[in-house]
């Protein structure tokens, strides 16, 4: 019946998101320009049905 949860619910807090989440890429590579070769896999990824 899971008593523990209702005498001791500051045990069971959910994380803020803020402290989770972090940014995918850093900065400098968003800024970077893409190469012939980044470009084309991405296409690549992004349509696989015209390869």
């Amino acid at each position: 019946m899971n008593a523990g949860l209702s005498t001791s619910p500051h045990q069971y807090n959910v994380p803020q998101v803020r402290e989770v989440a972090s940014p995918v890429k850093p900065e400098d590579e968003q800024r970077r320009p893409l190469t012939q070769r980044e470009l084309v896999a991405m296409s690549l990824l992004a349509c696989p049905g015209r390869g």
